[in-house]
């Protein structure tokens, strides 16, 4: 990961004010929208979440989300990309 990962995470932590998760990845999609470069890392928002993610952060509500009690028929890493469903 090397030493700009974890100033990376709390960059993008204190850029977003509304989100749920962070998916942490080097999947090569186009993204939706850029934001500016921290630590050395890009920081994208993609329309859709990737199928090759490293580590997911979660904020409280996205915990929650995943949390919730509901029947179940994808594991979570699949769940997370399925975000509207959740």
């Amino acid at each position: 990961m090397g030493p700009t990962f974890l100033p990376g995470v709390e960059g993008a932590l204190r850029q977003l004010s509304d989100w749920d998760v962070i998916g942490l990845s080097g999947a090569k999609q186009r993204p939706h929208r850029c934001l500016p470069k921290i630590g050395g890392r890009h920081l994208v928002c993609l329309s859709r979440f990737p199928k090759v993610t490293a580590a997911y952060v979660l904020s409280q509500s996205g915990a929650r989300m995943l949390l919730k009690s509901r029947m179940r028929s994808r594991t979570v890493d699949v769940d997370i990309r399925y975000g509207w469903a959740m």
